[in-house]
């Protein structure tokens, strides 16, 4: 199936389907391999042999792929809002940093409702789906750029980023968008699964295991800067567990979205 085609004429024969099984379930069970360590770890189950060498190295590399959606995350968030953010690592304290030189900016803000009107009017023209989703972006800007809830956005899109872009990859994988082939079409599968089980397993960790609790509170040498903790802390009615229990439950979603979608074209 070519990129560009639209999806909805998606109706794969049986040996098409045979094989988006093998690669979701290659996908999933390379995925799950890589979120060993960080389960062993939030399960308090040490196992020596997901502890360290090859395994530890993979997972390393996938927090550094997460950490790059995080801050990714952040940053578009805050030029949604109005506010110059760049992405980065943060090679000292270990994740990353969404760094913001200066405050919000009227004119840049504006400047991001115009591309948003242009969007609707112009560029998607003919396209009610995305023209109805950038309306509604447009207008949920307008009605919280200026609130305390707007912070709070920028402040939950860093851990949702990477759920979010599992979304994606497993869109490619289910509906055989890779254009690259099966190489490619794999990773997404396994990227696809990985990043909401990384977030889902870390958001159960923060609940019930003291010492995830505990290093999540004392992140960068600091007390409670970590994003789940201040979005806690703007609310009265919300407890920390409550925002954590909303992350997983949101990764989940991001997780069953693209299957649903999926399972909509077709019977599997």
């Amino acid at each position: 199936m070519a990129p560009d085609k639209d999806f909805s004429d998606f109706v794969p024969d049986e040996k098409a389907r045979q094989k988006t099984r093998y690669i979701m379930l290659a996908g999933l069970a390379a995925a799950l391999f890589l979120n060993l360590p960080l389960f062993s770890l939030m399960a308090e189950f040490y196992w020596p042999v997901v502890q360290g060498g090859v395994p530890m190295i993979l997972a390393n590399g996938l927090s550094y792929f997460i950490t790059f959606f995080h801050e990714l995350g952040h940053s578009i968030t805050g030029w949604f809002y109005g506010y110059p953010t760049i992405p980065m690592f943060d090679f000292k304290h270990g994740g990353g940093w969404a760094y913001q030189p200066v405050g919000q900016q009227i004119i840049l803000l504006i400047a991001i409702w115009a591309v948003m009107l242009y969007a609707i009017f112009v560029f998607l023209r003919g396209y009610k789906f995305l023209q109805g989703t950038v309306l509604v972006l447009l207008l949920f800007n307008i009605a919280t750029a200026f609130m305390p809830l707007h912070r709070v956005m920028f402040d939950f899109m860093g851990p949702v980023a990477p759920p979010l872009m599992g979304t994606f990859f497993l869109y490619r994988a289910l509906f055989d968008l890779a254009p690259r082939g099966n190489g490619e079409r794999f990773l997404n599968s396994l990227f696809g699964f990985a990043l909401p089980l990384h977030a889902m397993i870390e958001g159960f960790g923060l609940l019930y295991n003291d010492m995830a609790r505990t290093m999540y509170w004392n992140q960068k040498s600091a007390h409670g800067i970590g994003d789940l903790d201040k979005i806690a802390g703007s609310f009265t009615s919300i407890s920390f567990s409550g925002i954590v229990v909303l992350w997983i439950i949101t990764s989940l979603l991001c997780l069953m979205g693209p299957f649903l979608l999926y399972l909509r074209r077709q019977d599997i």
